[in-house]
């Protein structure tokens, strides 16, 4: 009697329609848990949606921002920050914005809040690095003074109106055709920011973990100091 070595058609569809439900729920719950991360986490998550706003602008030949949004409808806080990127289009003799069509934005919950531009805290905050690659000893000192010395403004200010912008509806990043900050920007709805971000959770009204995120004025993207 021939044995049987193959598979049936229906069984082939079963094991098809098994694997796709598993991928679907493996992908729900990657999103989930990306979405459920704290500051340092986020960096990344931030890093990745800027570098891919720089390449649609730079492929598309749009101007092209990142908003960073924390108010809902009714101006009600949100539990987390929510990033969005949009495309400059014309509309008569006027320009506007609307989101990247195919792009979904990106939200952070837990009460992770991106803020405005790096805290100033009791010191200056240092200088450019000269060699990122092999830092100066005494430049690694002034960083890591200028992080402890801000922390304790970022647990008073974080959400309050000198970190989080109240008067505009959120604010971005912007990059022009050619993939960089442009001199000129074109957004005029909300601020443009070029200095630093920096991500804050907050439990119970009091920051419990924060992250900077230093922008290259050059680029747009992230300045990495170790």
């Amino acid at each position: 009697m021939q044995s049987r070595n193959a598979f049936t058609l229906v069984e082939m569809l079963a094991v098809i329609g098994i694997m796709l439900i598993l991928m679907t729920v493996s992908f729900g719950m990657f999103r989930l848990f990306a979405e459920r991360t704290g500051p340092e986490a986020g960096l990344a998550r931030i890093q990745a949606v800027i570098n891919g706003a720089r390449a649609y602008a730079a492929t598309s030949g749009r101007y092209t921002r990142v908003t960073f949004k924390f108010r809902g409808t009714g101006n009600k806080v949100m539990e987390g920050s929510t990033l969005t990127v949009e495309e400059c289009y014309e509309v008569g003799n006027t320009w506007d914005w609307r989101a990247v069509p195919g792009s979904s934005p990106l939200a952070f919950h837990d009460r992770v809040y991106v803020c405005q531009g790096l805290p100033q805290g009791g010191a200056a905050a240092p200088g450019a690095v000269a060699n990122r690659s092999n830092p100066n000893p005494s430049e690694i000192v002034r960083w890591r003074e200028y992080e402890q010395a801000v922390l304790e403004d970022v647990e008073d200010h974080a959400l309050s109106g000198d970190k989080l912008d109240t008067k505009h509806d959120g604010f971005c990043i912007e990059f022009c055709p050619a993939g960089f900050p442009p001199a000129k920007p074109r957004t005029t709805d909300m601020p443009v920011i070029d200095g630093g971000l920096t991500l804050v959770k907050v439990a119970r009204g009091r920051v419990t973990t924060y992250a900077f995120y230093m922008i290259n004025t050059n680029t747009g993207t992230r300045l990495i100091f170790e």
